[in-house]
């Protein structure tokens, strides 16, 4: 992997490596999510997300739980 971050341009494009760059990025959306800034997504926050793209049932599918993490094992 460092290898290839040393040959490419773009570590956008290195999909097996997290950079503070990416953290960034990721941190920055989360942020202009939570409105209220008490570091939980709300409901209300998910519903604005880029004008309402996430449908209602959707994000009722996200609060009930349903939704888990995906746990990978290494075999």
């Amino acid at each position: 992997t460092f290898d290839r971050l040393e040959q490419e341009d773009d570590i956008n494009r290195i999909h097996d490596y997290f950079s503070y760059e990416h953290f960034y990025v990721i941190y920055c959306k989360f942020w202009e999510l939570d409105a209220d800034h008490d570091l939980y997504i709300s409901r209300d926050d998910l519903v604005k997300h880029c004008n309402g793209a996430i449908s209602n049932k959707m994000i009722d599918r996200i609060f009930s739980g349903a939704v888990s993490r995906y746990i990978y094992k290494f075999h």
